[in-house]
């Protein structure tokens, strides 16, 4: 990208060819009043990711078990933005004989992500800082955002909202095997979400 300097430069270079006088002067070509590096107004500096996991599994000849517990979070890699889940999962099971076996599976979880109004789209911040002019300021005097002339990309952040999904999906199941080679199964499920 280019920064203030190199822009009027080029505008200049473009004017020049296409026969017209040269828009900036040399005296604003080399010392522009702004200098707006604009991917750096809206990348984050580092963009931390971590995964926790903790698990147990056991059991006897008639009964097994596996639980687990999960944290992940990852920051955004623009200023604004997150995302992490919270998780949890049991799965049981118990043999009353050969024949005759119950079981339970169930996962919960809970997402919350960070993100601008603009994720996703091509009005995004990211699209903006690309195309934006570097000798545009990011705020005006009196701390307002300046009206830059493809939408001010640090402007884009706000508003900033938050989505919450929780999610459990449970499955009870039986299984009779009442001759060798023939297994009846069956399961009830609850797959619920909720967002917020």
């Amino acid at each position: 990208l280019l920064n203030a300097r190199e822009y009027r430069t080029m505008v200049n270079e473009s004017y020049i060819n296409a026969g017209e006088s040269p828009l900036f002067t040399d005296a604003e070509v080399s010392n522009p009043q702004y200098d707006t590096d604009w991917i750096d107004q809206i990348l984050a500096s580092n963009s931390i990711v971590q995964n926790y996991q903790v698990s147990a599994s056991g059991g006897s000849n008639t009964t097994s078990y596996f639980a687990s517990l999960g944290y992940f979070t990852q920051e955004g890699l623009l200023k604004k933005g997150s995302f992490d889940r919270y998780s949890a999962r049991l799965n049981a099971d118990h043999k009353f004989s050969d024949y005759v076996k119950i079981g339970a599976n169930m996962s919960i979880s809970r997402t919350v992500s960070d993100e601008t109004t603009y994720d996703n789209s091509i009005y995004s911040p990211w699209p903006r800082a690309l195309v934006n002019r570097p000798d545009e300021p990011i705020y005006n005097a009196d701390g307002s955002f300046y009206n830059t002339s493809y939408n001010n990309p640090a402007r884009m952040f706000l508003p900033e909202m938050t989505n919450k999904i929780s999610k459990v999906l449970t499955t009870l199941y039986a299984e009779i095997k009442p001759i060798e080679g023939l297994t009846f199964r069956s399961a009830f499920g609850i797959d619920y979400t909720m967002l917020e």
